[in-house]
């Protein structure tokens, strides 16, 4: 008998796949793709919920979530961080992304909520339910296909373009690295008037945190809610 991952990756490939394929994504399979942008590379994956924190939470282990991210090829980084395909191109994994987003639920709704450990968990859009035995595999990717067609490939239109990307990250809480971040696309935009802004407001971050080292103030870019 097919696995609960085999059957969710079916149904993933036959209502997922051609929705990135129209986006044009490049490199596709059931649960990763990568589109390479002038500027950007757009990454999306599809992550388990796995044992571990499915025994913690109370989803069951191949419930999934969807994230997206923009990965800017412009940005500084340290030889080797990011692997090469075969053809030489750089193929960073979703964390690895400078913008992060996740796909939300649309009409897809855990089936036994109650055995959900807590009220955050029961809240929670940005899991899908899959039955231990694959038996709601085609809702869930169909509720997928229609979060990407909805909400994700505005997202990636969104982060591609280095104006919008901006804006973005404009609306994310001040720290250091939304400072950088902003100011680095401002600069590769062109954008003179946001580039002193954020360049100066990075520098002055920086400056604060290393006369009072805080690690808080050097968390990553949150998820931008869609």
């Amino acid at each position: 008998m097919p696995s609960t991952s085999a059957i969710l990756n079916k149904a993933l490939r036959e209502l997922v796949v051609p929705i990135l394929h129209d986006g044009g994504f490049e490199q596709v399979d059931a649960r990763n793709a990568w589109s390479w942008r002038k500027d950007c590379i757009l990454v999306l994956r599809i992550e388990a919920m796995g044992s571990y924190r499915a025994d913690i939470t109370g989803w069951p282990p191949g419930s999934v979530s969807v994230s997206l991210g923009a990965y800017y090829t412009f940005m500084p980084r340290r030889a080797g961080q990011i692997k090469l395909g075969k053809d030489k191109r750089l193929v960073p994994s979703e964390p690895d992304c400078h913008l992060r987003a996740s796909l939300n639920r649309i009409s897809v709704k855990p089936r036994r909520p109650r055995s959900l450990i807590n009220d955050a968990e029961r809240r929670r859009k940005d899991i899908w339910w899959v039955e231990r035995d694959g038996s709601n595999a085609a809702d869930v990717a169909s509720d997928i296909a229609a979060a990407l067609s909805k909400q994700g490939m505005k997202w990636f239109a969104a982060a591609s373009d280095l104006n919008s990307a901006f804006r973005l990250v404009e609306r994310e809480r001040d720290c250091f690295v939304k400072f950088a971040l902003a100011a680095m696309l401002a600069k590769r935009a062109r954008n003179k008037t946001g580039w002193k802004e954020y360049y100066a407001l990075a520098a002055k971050e920086a400056k604060r945190i290393d006369e009072n080292p805080d690690p808080s103030s050097w968390y990553e870019i949150s998820v931008f809610p869609l």
